[in-house]
């Protein structure tokens, strides 16, 4: 190789390098498909039931369902046509490849090749020597990228995808402030002229004269001419002057195709394929590297030597079912098997057969085959508890007061008994009337007993029952007994104004003109 061709090599890849790490962008989500158009789901690894659902929810149609022998589980969708994410019109028939079980081993994945920098149908070329689709396109401005090149692609380079699978590209659209003025190279060397485009952010195309009574090497013509406005980056194709009895074959740009389509590209340049050398990690079975390099002038048939990228052989693990465990537990589960917890999420629920912290929920779901080192998304479970009001019971029969407490979600608690003039009937209860408690609490009562009469003292009276009467009635009961209100207390409570307790309590035997304070609710 000359001293000059390796200069021009150095020259634009040290450009085309400086352009991709300043101006690249990170992928974008794109615009939805306009309507009457349907984006295709991703079904491989799905169950055929599933996937049939999937279809049928984004207004798409089952087309053929072919069965092909794998080590994948019986019934799991391995493959599809048209590709996920793909954007058809609504009613499109989707064709699926499901697997019948132990055979074959199953399809592998295809590393996704690198397009940024390349042109619109450079890149749809190489993604479809990769075995991929094109997804969603949109256009952006992209400073130092001419018009129609691509800027960022998703998925990125070298992740690993299924056959068919779409790509997602941005590509640039030019903006007034990229242009450069074209600078004049005609009879300058072929090396300055490589120099003098490179400073001003443009890349160079040779042709040759096939005859010339030019000096050999140097530039005799070039398109745009000097003073034309182009965008950054844009190529300047120039001519250079060669005796008409000198053959050389130009060396193509191999990085990035398959050995079959380097193999073509060689055979229309020329050249013949040299020795191929394998290269652990991404691009998988794609070049990587090339010898001599693009653009290279070499004597017909001459050898270029190839780097491709070798791809391991994916390890794909079934996704263990981690319904019912705890978190703790689950990304130890996951661990062992190879796997990784993700985002932890929760749900509330007041269903009694499910444990506070239980998980419920997971994504990738139970069985789907994965790489090694996914992520398992849960969802857990947070126990939500619903309260219920306590009813009023006080001055009520045991047996309703019972039932009343039943019928609004409670139990009966304790039930001590209190010598009163009202035997059988509630005097008071705890938790009080109208307080908010966990649906099923025990409600503890108070219930009135008989009792012999004590001898005759005029100096004791026993205290009557005014629970549930009106201030006027209660006044009216007490001071009849023989006593008198004392302090009265005004709270929430149903009924309204009725006596919801009283101290002392009834049936207590007190000193005559005692006082008996009144919790009346307002």
């Amino acid at each position: 190789m000359s001293a000059r061709t390796t200069f021009f090599a150095s020259s634009a890849a040290i450009l085309a390098v400086a352009l991709l790490s300043s101006c690249y962008m990170p992928p974008r989500a794109y615009d939805q498909p306009p309507q009457g158009y349907a984006t295709v789901p991703h079904l491989v690894g799905m169950s055929l039931e599933q996937a049939q659902n999937a279809i049928a929810q984004n207004s798409l149609a089952l087309g053929a369902v072919d069965y092909q022998a794998s080590r994948y589980q019986q019934g799991m969708v391995i493959g599809q046509n048209p590709a996920r994410r793909s954007r058809v019109a609504t009613g499109t028939a989707v064709n699926l490849t499901v697997s019948s079980g132990a055979g074959e081993p199953a399809p592998e994945t295809v590393a996704v090749p690198n397009v940024v920098g390349l042109d619109y149908d450079s890149a749809v070329s190489t993604l479809a020597q990769a075995g991929l689709s094109i997804g969603n396109v949109a256009y952006r401005p992209g400073p130092g990228f001419a018009d129609g090149v691509v800027i960022a692609q998703s998925p990125s380079r070298g992740q690993q995808v299924y056959p068919g699978s779409a790509v997602d590209l941005a590509v640039a659209r030019g903006r007034q402030e990229n242009l450069v003025s074209v600078p004049n190279v005609v009879g300058m060397h072929h090396d300055s002229a490589a120099q003098a485009l490179a400073r001003y952010g443009l890349a160079m195309s040779v042709d040759y004269s096939a005859q010339s009574r030019h000096r050999p090497d140097y530039v005799i013509s070039q398109n745009p001419p000097a003073g034309s406005r182009v965008h950054t980056g844009s190529a300047v194709t120039i001519t250079i002057a060669r005796p008409h009895e000198v053959r050389v074959s130009i060396v193509p740009n191999l990085i990035g195709l398959t050995q079959d389509s380097a193999q073509a590209a060689l055979s229309e340049a020329g050249l013949s394929m040299g020795r191929v050398a394998h290269s652990d990690g991404p691009p998988y079975g794609i070049i990587k590297a090339q010898e001599p390099a693009s653009g290279s002038r070499v004597a017909p048939g001459s050898a270029v030597d190839i780097v491709v990228g070798h791809k391991p052989k994916p390890v794909l693990i079934s996704v263990p079912s981690l319904s019912g465990m705890g978190v703790d537990e689950a990304r130890a589960v996951l661990h062992r098997t190879g796997l990784a917890l993700g985002r932890v999420s929760r749900t509330e629920t007041s269903d009694p057969s499910i444990q506070e912290g239980q998980i419920v929920a997971q994504d990738p779901e139970a069985g789907r085959y994965v790489t090694k080192g996914t992520e398992v998304g849960v969802t857990v479970a947070r126990k939500v508890v619903p309260t219920v009001l306590v009813p009023g019971v006080a001055g009520m029969p045991l047996h309703e007061a019972s039932g009343r407490i039943a019928a609004a979600g409670l139990s009966t608690g304790s039930v001590t008994y209190q010598e009163s003039p009202q035997p059988g009937i509630v005097i008071s209860q705890s938790p009080a009337a109208e307080s908010r408690v966990y649906r099923g609490t025990a409600v503890n009562l108070v219930v009135g007993k008989r009792s012999d009469p004590p001898p005759p003292d005029p100096d004791i009276v026993v205290v009557p029952s005014v629970i549930l009467k009106s201030e006027s009635e209660a006044r009216q009961v007490i001071e009849a007994a023989g006593l008198r209100v004392g302090h009265i207390k005004h709270g929430p409570g149903l009924p309204r104004k009725r006596v919801m307790v009283q101290v002392p309590s009834p049936g207590m035997r007190v000193k005559r003109g005692s006082e008996v304070n009144l919790h009346i609710s307002h």
